[in-house]
């Protein structure tokens, strides 16, 4: 086995910790969790101190900072409250359900809730023979109990509750009655109590998952309220919208409502697409991607509607070279997208990615390495950064079937994970094996401000503002144990800062630290 230079460096950090901890009394370090509305110092993975953050707040609706990002957690999220106690949860526009682990659960990495130190004297565990527990659920194999009813039940005592996701993580427990609190928005609500977790379900410094899709999807099988729903119907926010703005280390949610100043330009609006019982945020496509090309030329098999570009007819173009013209890359897969902020990338079909990569691979190769036998150019593939790989490299647009399109330049598909020692890209895009033809994550939604109008049942997409309008990000945490305590941070020694981790990651910890790796105060004390 051989160990180079930078493995003595860690081994050199790892004794002065050790030292520091053995003859120091007192070590103030902080673990990694979460923290937007509250900041989190920790013993363990317990929340021990919490601190409010500011945050702007509008008549009728309420604006939260966001925390995380694509490259430093893979996620976003926020803290909300749940019977005065803070909890951090992933915003997933994807499912329904809010599902936080319990205090007593075994397999969870970190559990911030529990149900007996709830501040509501309305909080409750759900009972099998409970009203609320839904009769006629009970699915043998799957539930642990049947209820008199045919309640699905966890046993005799609770409602069972399980749920699933499309990455193979889950969880399942009881069914849990509490006070929610987001921003300054308090609502009764039912949410899943995990009691065992599978899969990558838990994130370090996440304790669970905010569903904010539409009711079917909350139905586990016990169909609840989801969470928005509930503050919709008791009429506690102004509409029934949210907006979400994602940065590199950050953003905002917006409940209630739109706030002009986290865009850069007017929202377009595409209507959400007619379905029976809506579950997913669903928008219709044009079966097509558009290539920004030079000299590019391109065939079109079979019969095919005319399009226009300019002058230039779809028919009209051969098998031969011509300059300047945008080319449409026929996908019979793309009819319908889904927009979900708790998926990373933007994932299309094996086939249409490949189909992709082909149109790519043959129309431009005078980007480095793109059209080499071992290309860089694949799902999820990294490589190290390269301006004219970013300046060759074309737009890519996704038109919708009402004609708008979201429009990607390199730099906004190709998604940059910077340290101190080295700069990469990575392909923003992915496959799947999903009833879905498309799924618009994170890759689309760090330059595009969502607006989910269930209102006037619509998506609204605005160019993001750098900065979400708002003071979101780790540019809010004024000291080194907050910015420690967010895994999407990393703490300036030299400018007593609070950067993105993303752009400020070190082997070693010093001049950036991050979590455990910070030595926020030491003080030593000598006996007499």
């Amino acid at each position: 086995m051989r160990f180079g230079f930078m493995f003595w460096i860690r081994w050199m950090c790892i004794w002065v910790w050790l030292w520091t901890a053995l003859f120091c009394e007192d070590v103030k370090c902080t673990q990694v969790v979460s923290l937007p509305l509250y900041q989190k110092q920790s013993e363990g993975t317990f929340t021990s101190r919490h601190q409010r953050v500011p945050f702007s707040v509008r008549v009728n609706n309420t604006q939260v900072p966001l925390f995380g990002g694509i490259t430093s957690v893979g996620e976003y999220y926020l803290t909300i409250t749940v019977g005065g106690q803070p909890v951090s949860v992933q915003v997933d526009t994807g499912s329904s359900t809010l599902v936080l682990p319990l205090h007593s659960c075994k397999s969870c990495l970190h559990t911030s809730y529990s149900l007996e130190k709830s501040t509501s004297t309305k909080a409750k565990e759900i009972g099998c023979a409970s009203n609320a527990c839904q009769a006629n659920t009970f699915v043998n194999g799957v539930c642990p109990h049947q209820g008199p009813d045919l309640q699905c039940c966890m046993e005799k005592s609770s409602c069972f509750f399980l749920v699933a996701y499309a990455d193979g993580s889950g969880a399942q427990g009881s069914l849990v009655e509490d006070e929610i609190q987001i921003g300054e928005i308090k609502t009764q609500a039912v949410f899943g109590g995990m009691l065992t977790d599978f899969g990558d379900f838990q994130r370090r410094g996440v304790d669970g998952i905010l569903g904010l899709a539409y009711p079917p999807l909350a139905c586990n099988p016990t169909c609840l309220k989801p969470v928005f729903d509930e503050m919709v119907g008791r009429k506690k926010v102004k509409e029934d919208m949210f907006s979400i703005c994602f940065a590199g280390a950050g953003g905002s949610l917006v409940l209630g409502g739109f706030d002009a100043k986290m865009a850069k330009s007017r929202p377009f609006y595409v209507p959400l697409l007619k379905e029976k019982e809506r579950s997913f945020y669903r928008v219709g496509l044009n079966e097509s991607l558009i290539v920004g090309g030079v000299e590019v030329g391109f065939r079109f098999g079979g019969e095919r509607k005319a399009r226009n570009y300019g002058s230039t007819d779809v028919r009209a173009i051969k098998p031969h070279v011509f300059g300047s013209v945008t080319i449409q890359v026929s996908m019979p897969e793309m009819k319908t997208a889904i927009v979900d902020s708790g998926t990373t990338l933007i994932m299309f079909s094996k086939n249409t990615f490949d189909k992709l990569a082909k149109h790519l691979k043959t129309a431009h190769c005078d980007v480095p390495d793109l059209c080499e036998r071992n290309s860089w150019f694949q799902e999820i593939q990294c490589f190290t950064e390269d301006e004219e790989i970013l300046d060759k490299m074309p737009t890519i647009e996704i038109p919708f079937s009402n004609g708008e399109k979201l429009e990607l330049e390199a730099r906004d598909y190709l998604i940059p994970i910077y340290n101190e020692l080295s700069k990469f890209r990575c392909v923003g895009m992915g496959t799947m094996g999903s009833d879905a033809d498309v799924i618009l994550g994170n890759t689309i939604n760090t330059k595009y401000l969502t607006i989910y109008d269930r209102q006037r049942e619509r998506m609204g997409f605005a160019v993001t503002e750098k900065n979400c309008g708002g003071a979101a990000g780790c540019s809010v945490l004024k000291t080194c144990a907050d910015c420690a305590a967010n895994f999407a941070c990393a703490y300036s020694y030299k400018t007593k800062l609070c950067l993105p981790r993303a752009e400020h990651d070190t082997l070693i910890p010093y001049p950036y630290c991050h979590g455990d790796f910070c030595y926020c105060s030491v003080r030593v004390y000598f006996r007499p």
